[in-house]
């Protein structure tokens, strides 16, 4: 659809011409004054047309229309205009000024770096979506401790206590957007007159103190572009200048005037805004109906400046599709094309175009920029230094972008930044690289939550954990973790994790209370539930490689008891045990997953050995080692299997109750009931495919899976007397916001099956 308040051929638009034909070609603007002037005239262009002809063709060319183009907002619309810009150049249309805001702002602010339109339309198809919307660092960047708390508490909402309880300023903090306006602004440095660029350039924010629009034309490139892309509550507003700035949308989202005072002749407007040809009579819809018209509004006081409208055709694509660049692209081509017969009027000849183009290129730094010291802003100086360790690697030779983006991305996983980027800058003639680190705004302290929901025995269970986590407590690197569960577990704990100087070594003290229920069955009927308590401190000493792996070794001394809750023990009768539980344990954790929960690829592997001194009912000291394996392949681009194997025993034949173990329930036996099988040992094995069908919204979640999963195993005193069951499940599985949700049927031998669906971790 093409739109054009100027038209070719409105009076308005030839009175725009004649007047800058005549200019062009010496003539007085406004009407002859009478046929003799035109007559003398027209003798004197006749006795100097040799000479004219040099002068008119100089002239014409310096002196033609100034053409400006302004790139509207609309998310992952505004990738039509890459489109729109390819086929511009493609019939030799020369942009003499961009302004864009949101998405417009990016791809113009890249257009006006030098990148050509193929160069943008590679840029977009290599990006990693999945990756750049995360909304945290990638799990394989975290530090240990840090993976521990992503797995146990897989709600991805996390709130901070820096100034009172409060959410975070983003669903995302812009971390992956803000490397890719990184790598497009680079080598520009912080203190550049967007005037310089090979194409003037201006992004359009909103200033959301003031309430008003701002039109960012110096400074930095990369930071610019971030603030008029900061859509509020997606992504955190950026601090320019002691102003707070977020989405220019808001309040100019076609910034067709902001091209005009630049001093464009002719402003193209692309409009890839909503169209909207109902109302929606909803709540919800009315809600949105209500933005749209307000920035509607506003958009259309803007495009009074333009003298042609584009609005691509994008009917089927929306604001989130972000993977469908090309195609996206390809509408804002045809687009164009639809509006050739007016814009083919601007075009200029080939050799007009050749030198057009080469001064444009002129105008672009030379990439080969070799970095000769590294200077850290936005942190602390204990902070500062361990960045700066990380990156020396990147001092004196060419960046490698790629290698400097993983390490930026590593130092995230510490939870301490929101997002880093990169810029150049100079100190004494010499060229050096600027690392501007934010800070999260609403912690250290975090809070973090988990949900563990399930439908056991056709009622609802529910647990609920929030952890709390206070990092450099005492010294940089040392923390304090203190847990709070309610529901089937009810309890509370507290570990203060120290290490060594700056070495992998730490010593970890700490003190808990809990108060579980579990199932009792004899022959596989439920008679009981048992209420399992302990009081306990302890501590450890360890190793940790900061990102996969972990040792521990550590005392505990506390006081159990258990008790029965409900029903009775029948046939195989249970004293209530209590007293002093005394042991030394061990634990080893190996983590090198993609994700925590549902991983694409990677191993993961804990081994837990406790060494009972002392417990309730027990005669002697015996052991307890429970371990598993887990690792997932990835088969296509939208397949994955995995395998799991887990096995315990108690190195007795008579520990007590409480230290048996237990199999039945979701992914340990699907199709029975949860802790229907118990014995001394166990063995479990399982293994399933996933397959992607469907992705969420990003912000709001990861993939949709339907999934199928086969188990066998047994729970036994003895191995010659284990009896097998197997279980068979199928159904889908949702990574959302609250962690993966998992709707499934099961079946199982002896005719057991059972519809169940969990809300939490999942592949325990």
């Amino acid at each position: 659809m093409i739109e054009a308040p100027f038209r070719k051929g409105s009076p308005l638009h030839q009175e725009r011409q004649a007047a800058s034909r005549e200019e062009a070609q010496g003539w007085p603007v406004g009407p002859r004054s009478s046929l003799e002037g035109t007559l003398v005239m027209t003798n004197a262009m006749r006795l100097l047309t040799p000479f004219l002809l040099i002068s008119i063709t100089a002239a014409s060319a310096s002196q033609r229309p100034k053409i400006g183009v302004a790139l509207g907002g609309g998310s992952a619309k505004g990738f039509a205009h890459v489109g729109v810009l390819e086929w511009l150049e493609e019939h030799r249309i020369p942009i003499d000024y961009v302004a864009g805001t949101s998405m417009g702002g990016l791809v113009g602010g890249a257009y006006a770096t030098g990148m050509t339109p193929a160069e943008l339309r590679q840029l977009l198809r290599n990006i990693d979506w999945d990756l750049t919307f995360l909304g945290e660092p990638p799990y394989k960047a975290m530090v240990f401790r840090r993976k521990q708390d992503r797995r146990d508490l897989p709600v991805k909402i996390e709130l901070g206590l820096k100034d009172g309880l409060s959410l975070p300023s983003g669903l995302d903090p812009a971390h992956q957007v803000g490397l890719l306006l990184s790598r497009i602004s680079f080598p520009y440095k912080s203190d550049l007159r967007f005037d310089d660029l090979p194409t003037p350039f201006r992004a359009v924010a909103t200033d959301l103190q003031a309430s008003e629009v701002l039109v960012l034309e110096q400074g930095s490139l990369s930071q610019s572009l971030l603030a008029t892309m900061a859509l509020p509550a997606v992504f955190p507003p950026v601090e320019i200048d002691g102003k707070l700035l977020a989405d220019g949308g808001m309040l100019n989202n076609v910034p067709a005037d902001v091209v005009r005072a630049m001093g464009a002749d002719f402003v193209i407007a692309v409009n890839v805004g909503q169209q909207r040809d109902d109302v929606e009579v909803d709540a919800l819809g009315q809600a949105g109906q209500a933005i749209t018209v307000m920035m509607e509004s506003m958009t259309r006081q803007a495009l009074a400046d333009a003298d042609l409208v584009i609005r691509p055709n994008l009917q089927g694509l929306g604001s989130l599709d972000w993977r469908r660049s090309e195609t996206l692209a390809d509408r804002g081509y045809q687009a164009a094309e639809a509006a050739a017969p007016a814009l083919l009027e601007l075009a200029i000849s080939e050799s007009e175009w050749s030198e057009w183009a080469r001064e444009r290129l002129e105008r672009k730094p030379d990439n080969r920029f070799v970095p000769e010291f590294l200077e850290v802003r936005g942190t602390s100086p204990d902070q500062q230094a361990l960045v700066m360790r990380r990156l020396d690697q990147h001092l004196g030779e060419p960046i490698d972008f790629d290698v400097l983006a993983d390490d930026l991305t590593w130092i995230t996983g510490s939870a301490r930044f929101e997002r880093l980027r990169y810029e150049a800058c100079e100190q004494g003639g010499e060229p050096g690289l600027l690392i501007v680190a934010q800070e999260k705004r609403h912690g250290p302290p975090f809070v973090r939550f988990g949900l563990d929901m399930d439908n056991e025995r056709q009622d609802l269970t529910f647990g609920f954990t929030s952890r709390l986590i206070a990092l450099n407590v005492g010294k940089v690197g040392a923390e304090v973790r203190a847990d709070v569960a309610v529901g089937q577990t009810l309890g509370a704990g507290i570990e203060y994790y120290w290490p060594f100087g700056g070495s992998h070594f730490f010593f970890a003290p700490r003190a808990f209370t809990f108060r579980r229920t579990r199932n009792v069955f004899e022959n596989e009927e439920f008679v009981a539930i048992v209420r399992n308590r302990l009081a306990a401190v302890g501590g450890d000493v360890g190793f940790t490689t900061f990102r996969s792996t972990e040792f521990r070794f550590g005392y505990q001394l506390g006081d159990a008891k258990d008790e029965i809750a409900i029903g009775s023990v029948g046939d195989r009768e249970r004293p209530q045990l209590a007293g002093r539980e005394e042991l030394l344990r061990f634990r080893f954790a190996f983590d090198g997953m993609d994700a925590p929960i549902i991983p694409r690829q990677g191993i993961r592997t804990e081994l837990d050995t406790n060494w009972l001194l002392e417990a309730p009912g027990a005669t002697e000291e015996f052991g307890l080692a429970r371990g598993i394996v887990t690792i997932f392949q990835p088969l296509a681009a939208r397949d994955r299997v995995f395998i799991s194997g887990q096995a315990g025993s108690s190195f007795s034949q008579n520990a007590p109750f409480p230290y048996e173990f237990t199999l039945g329930g979701p992914f340990r036996l699907s199709s029975f009931d949860r802790e229907q099988f118990r014995g001394q040992k166990f063995i479990l094995a399982s293994g399933g495919y996933l397959r992607t069908i469907a992705r969420l919204p990003d912000f709001l979640g990861g993939n949709v899976y339907v999934t199928g999963i086969v188990e066998i195993g047994s729970a036994f005193d003895d191995f010659d007397d284990a009896i097998w069951h197997g279980s068979a499940s199928g159904g889908v599985v949702m990574d959302t916001l609250l962690g993966p949700v998992l709707v499934a049927m099961a079946f199982g031998d002896e005719g057991s099956s059972r519809f169940y669906f969990t809300v939490g971790n999942l592949f325990r």
